[in-house]
């Protein structure tokens, strides 16, 4: 197990009806490093046995203020995120970390990103690093965003992300949404049916897919069933069980 290590809430801002993005200052005398798609985990003074053990992937790269940006969804009865979701600036807090392996892969072939509304975080985090690489710029390599979500007003960071597809060449930027009218730059429908649509045409690729268990489940199959992947050249990241983000 890694240190624990202090911070402090610096900032909070609500993303969506049930999504709140907070800004932790962490307490050392250096910025703490790690790969986008890493994650945290916050020690909580909550429940019937303090602490409360939350994760949480960080929605950008490192930096070198130090300061973390994670984002979660508020859960109906969690007890954790309750207590984030009323949590003000100024508030102490405990963590250890980073840790976790969905990163970046070491591959010349394009990226495939599949999310479902919080699981936009890391591929957050990794847009933001490539964005900064002009190397990745110039290698003629493309990202295929796929995010999906029930509701228009739960794509969060949609518009920072339509921006970014509008301003570097290599990010081709797919938005869906299953209920209500469409965005001016999104779709109605699933994840799966932009897949379907879209998938067999960006071959070679390495896929990668971000959300809760009944999400990603499906999503692993699909490219295993319909493209042809190996389990394991699919890498994927669950957003709930024990420890659930």
């Amino acid at each position: 197990m890694t240190d624990v290590q202090t911070a402090v809430l610096e900032a909070a801002r609500v993303l969506a009806p049930d999504v709140r993005e907070i800004t932790l200052r962490p307490d050392a005398p250096a910025p703490l490093t790690y790969q986008p798609g890493q994650w945290i985990s916050l020690r909580l003074p909550v429940g019937e046995k303090p602490p409360l053990i939350r994760a949480y992937s960080m929605a950008t790269p490192a930096s070198q203020d130090g300061r973390l940006t994670l984002c979660f969804d508020r859960i109906e009865g969690g007890i954790g995120s309750e207590y984030l979701w009323t949590a003000e600036p100024g508030l102490a807090m405990e963590f250890s970390g980073p840790v976790g392996n969905f990163t970046l892969p070491e591959t010349d072939s394009d990226l495939v990103f599949v999310a479902q509304h919080t699981g936009i975080v890391p591929f957050r985090a990794m847009l933001h690093l490539l964005a900064t690489d002009p190397a990745f710029g110039r290698s003629g390599r493309r990202v295929h965003l796929v995010y999906g979500t029930k509701r228009q007003e739960d794509l969060v960071y949609h518009e920072e992300l339509a921006a970014m597809s509008r301003r570097v060449s290599w990010l081709d930027y797919h938005p869906v949404v299953l209920e209500g009218a469409p965005l001016d730059t999104a779709a109605t429908g699933s994840e799966s049916d932009v897949l379907a649509a879209h998938a067999a045409t960006w071959i070679p690729f390495v896929p990668m897919v971000c959300g809760v268990r009944e999400f990603t489940l499906p999503t692993r199959s699909f490219f295993m069933e319909q493209l042809g992947f190996e389990r394991r050249a699919v890498k994927v990241e669950n957003y709930n069980g024990p420890a659930a983000r």
